[in-house]
């Protein structure tokens, strides 16, 4: 055997020993990490989930614990780029993506304009053979809000087509619901398709009538036709099938909801919610020609009144060759049957994954916030309690659970969730920020300082920081470094309202230079849509006498 020979065998004998090791060691690395995460230690945890994620056997959940510690440390973009190896690494990461979607971990809401990583993020996994149609038409609905909100209309509608939302809506109200009464009574929606007279709430004679608008998005929005507080509102469309046949109508909604198909009652949800596309799923039967399909949505508490409804496969893929009117057509009534109901895929994925591996605190949490997601604040509440026996220290979970109590406004439990952090986990992130926003209720502007600038140190400059550091300086009325700043700010975040508006109140008010103030206005509704800048821009036109281009503005 020659020496070179030798010394091959011998560094690959060390290899393969040393990876035998560490994959031997990485469920221990796994564990450890979530003890350590559990009890706050986020050095430790951080150290032991890097360790992990090395193996291919726990790569995939330590990189969902980074991005949960990044998260936790308001160091979004990193949280993200953890969030994007988790993926690369994950067997089915599509539940896992839709319980963490609209937190700071990955797109921080709904309606916004994506960076472009998470834009590069969204057409990537788009690609992806085992996306399911839910999951395909809230990328479609993410890409046409960026699109949107980057004032690229054309675009923003091509994309939101591709959801495949039922369009086409009459609509009836509005009907009495104070305190949701009016959810069970028979207002004559059902009976009488046709332009009947119905009395409405405060007895004036109303029918069904053709919006001219709807919302761009394809969600359908009462809102824009009637004052919807404490009201029941009707829509009904005429939907065309070339065949019988059975699918899948997948609805989401703001408010309870009921929806007749061929006036069969199948969907009936009493609790008002302000919830996702597709959350509620259920078997319907087809018929060769038009089928009238009729929406009750009713509003006393949710604040909102809309709906989004597909017909899709199993796999949530819209159904083809169908179409929709407004104009009343005549339809056969369907015979009464048994509708299937289908569990949301991702509310159950996790209650699985609880019963199967009950002592994982990453379970819970998830299916919590999938939860939280669809307004289901009080089964979210539910998961987190058992959760906290898990993990009784843990101040991450007590972030969840004021999310939570936040949507149940209950503001008792959530100032306990708040001291518990304060206590518990003062030199955490948010045990921080806890106290420099409690500083600046007090107006303590020295202690504010000295909060900032140790929440600096440990974790770093971000926007809460500098936009903290900018409120102090308003209320010190130290208006010289508060332009310094604002106009470093605006720089630094060219796409924010705030702090174009910080520009333009400098150079509108300070600079008395009117011409600079509209070009910053200007400049950014070139790529971003927001409704106040535009209107302000137009007021400026029409004070100015420039009616046309007020108009245009509009």
């Amino acid at each position: 055997m020659t020496r070179f020979y030798s010394k091959a065998i011998i560094a690959l004998t060390i290899s393969i020993f040393t990876t035998f090791i560490s994959l031997g060691n990485s469920p221990e690395n796994l564990q450890k990490a979530w003890d350590a995460f559990n009890r706050n230690q986020r050095t430790e945890a951080r150290e032991l989930f890097v360790k992990a994620s090395a193996s291919a056997s726990t790569k995939a959940e330590a990189n969902l614990g980074l991005a949960m510690l990044a998260w936790s440390e308001e160091n979004n973009q990193k949280a993200f780029g953890f969030i994007e190896k988790f993926y690369e690494s994950a067997e089915n990461p599509f539940p896992y993506l839709y319980a963490l979607w609209s937190t700071g971990m990955m797109f921080n809401g709904f309606s916004n304009k994506k960076t472009d990583y998470q834009l590069k993020f969204l057409q990537k996994i788009s690609q992806d053979k085992r996306l399911n149609g839910t999951m395909k038409a809230m990328i479609d609905e993410a890409m046409g809000n960026h699109y949107e909100n980057a004032n690229k209309a054309q675009q923003a509608a091509i994309e939101y087509a591709k959801i495949g939302a039922i369009e086409n809506w009459q609509v009836l109200g509005t009907f009495e619901n104070t305190s949701g009464s009016g959810f069970n009574k028979d207002f004559g929606a059902l009976a009488h398709p046709e332009s009947y007279i119905f009395k409405n709430k405060v007895n004036a004679n109303v029918t069904w009538f053709k919006p001219p608008v709807e919302r761009s998005d394809k969600w359908f929005n009462f809102t824009y036709n009637f004052i919807h507080d404490n009201s029941i509102m009707y829509a009904q469309t005429f939907l065309q099938s070339s065949d019988n046949q059975e699918v899948i109508m997948r609805s989401g909604c703001s408010g309870s909801m009921k929806i007749w198909v061929n006036d069969v009652l199948i969907t009936n949800e009493i609790i008002e919610r302000n919830c996702d596309l597709d959350v509620y799923n259920n078997t319907v039967k087809l018929q060769k020609g038009y089928n009238r399909i009729l929406v009750q949505i009713g509003e006393s508490e949710a604040g909102r009144a809309n709906f989004l409804i597909r017909m899709t496969d199993k796999e949530g893929n819209l159904v083809q060759g169908l179409s929709s009117t407004a104009t009343l057509q005549a339809y056969t009534k369907a015979t009464p049957y048994d509708s299937v109901t289908i569990p949301f895929f991702a509310e159950d994925f996790f209650i699985n994954k609880v019963k199967s591996e009950p002592n994982s605190l990453l379970n819970y949490i998830l299916l919590a916030e999938t939860y939280l997601r669809n307004d289901k604040a009080y089964e979210s509440r539910k998961f987190l309690k058992k959760a906290r026996e898990l993990a009784p220290e843990s101040t991450f979970l007590s972030g969840v659970m004021i999310e939570a109590y936040s949507r149940e406004q209950n503001q008792t439990e959530l100032t306990k969730e708040g001291e518990f952090i304060k206590n518990k986990d003062p030199e955490s992130y948010w045990g921080i920020q806890m106290a420099v926003n409690e500083a600046m209720k007090k107006e303590d502007y020295a202690e504010t300082e000295l909060l900032l600038e140790k929440i600096k140190k440990a974790y770093g400059v971000s926007r809460y920081t500098e936009f903290t550091e900018l409120g102090i300086l308003a209320k010190q009325q130290k208006y010289d470094e508060m332009m310094k700043l604002s106009e470093k700010l605006y720089k630094a975040y060219p796409d924010s309202p705030e702090t174009v508006n910080l520009a333009y109140v400098i150079e509108k008010d300070v600079r008395k230079n009117p011409k600079a103030a509209n070009a910053v206005l200007n400049k950014f509704i070139e790529n971003n849509y927001h409704d106040k800048t535009i209107i302000e821009l137009a007021n400026i036109h029409f004070n100015n006498g420039e009616k046309e281009e007020g108009i245009q503005k509009f």
